[in-house]
């Protein structure tokens, strides 16, 4: 009998602990307020990741801009091996004579400079256009942040509600029931008719319904809560929090001036309007196409031949010039008047 003892004791001492660490993760709940699944939803809502990346290449696009206008710079190395020389043979009074061009080892190093001075008008326009294009994606970060604010404060308090009104609607299958056993004890006892019996039990079953159908409400709540934030669906949390009774800005403006400020401020009216300039600065960039372009050329070049490769800087011979480079496009097939037709459109 002591054997069968200390035996079930040493079960219950390696099960328990077993069993306390694989319940300690379910017991613990996360309690969480509005303002802290505000941050949580700014950090991990995906659709504000797109916003962000999208703000992030509207920048990248207005530097694309600008480096049109800046002058380019390129420096190339050239080293050509030329294993045969080509000879030329040619008849003198003294007999015929041969001569070799080149040399062996050829480097030649260049250096071009190359500067916008008019372009139609097309890299003005694309650096006015891609500035525009950041505004836009500003404004469609700030709509993405006031539409996650809408819809986390909206998923927060659709789940206060709905586990206040599970909690209330336990509350009342509970009463229920106790009603259902007192009105039983009065059966027996010949204080209530089997109609009060029978009534008691409906309205046990009716709310009880009731109460499974408010408690799936709170679970869904719940799902959509945590899609919101970006928090796990497995992971149990809290709300901790009060409902809002009233706002602010509707107590102290009206309803003529809130209209007139949401066309002046709201971030949509804004995209549009950024929009229509984008669009303005299209046209005149399929536009330029057909203007003339004017360009600035400077180039330098070393040279240098030599049958060994021994190089020094003595061997290299320099050579400079500079020009004006005029582009006047004549015909081209009108594509430029189908660029700016899809622009206008």
């Amino acid at each position: 009998m002591s054997m069968d003892y200390i035996s079930l004791c040493r079960w219950l001492c390696i099960i328990g602990p077993l069993c306390f660490f694989f319940a300690l993760p379910r017991a613990y709940s996360r309690s969480i307020t509005l303002e802290e699944s505000l941050q949580h939803a700014l950090s991990h809502n995906e659709d504000l990741l797109i916003a962000r990346e999208d703000l992030e290449k509207s920048r990248q696009r207005v530097r694309h801009a600008v480096a049109d206008i800046l002058p380019q710079l390129d420096i190339t190395m050239q080293y050509t091996r030329n294993w045969l020389l080509p000879t030329f043979f040619f008849d003198t009074p003294a007999g015929q004579q041969q001569f070799t061009v080149g040399a062996h080892n050829n480097l030649i190093g260049t250096v071009g400079i190359r500067q916008s001075v008019w372009g139609g008008g097309k890299s003005f326009s694309a650096m006015r256009a891609t500035r525009l294009f950041r505004q836009f994606s500003m404004e469609k970060m700030r709509a993405a942040k006031q539409q996650l604010h809408t819809r986390v404060e909206t998923a927060f308090y659709d789940l206060l509600l709905a586990g206040e009104l599970a909690r209330v609607s336990k509350s009342s299958v509970a009463r229920a029931r106790a009603n259902f056993k007192r009105v039983e004890k009065l059966r027996e006892a010949g204080r209530v008719s089997d109609y009060d019996l029978l009534r008691a039990q409906v309205q046990v079953a009716e709310l009880l319904t009731d109460s499974i159908r408010t408690e799936n409400a709170r679970v869904l709540a719940d799902l959509a809560f945590k899609n919101q934030i970006g928090i796990a669906p497995n992971e149990p949390i809290i709300p901790r929090g009060t409902f809002r009774e009233k706002s602010h800005l509707l107590s102290t403006i009206t309803e003529t001036d809130l209209i007139d400020l949401s066309m002046q401020m709201h971030p949509i009216v804004r995209q549009y309007s950024l929009e229509v300039g984008m669009l303005q600065h299209a046209e005149t960039i399929a536009q330029s196409e057909s203007r003339p372009t004017i360009d600035l050329i400077v180039n330098g070049q070393w040279q240098a031949q030599k049958n060994e490769f021994d190089f020094v800087k003595d061997d290299f011979h320099q050579s400079w010039f500079s020009g004006i480079a005029i582009n006047i496009p004549i015909f081209d097939g009108f594509r430029t008047n189908a660029q700016v037709a899809q622009a206008r459109s």
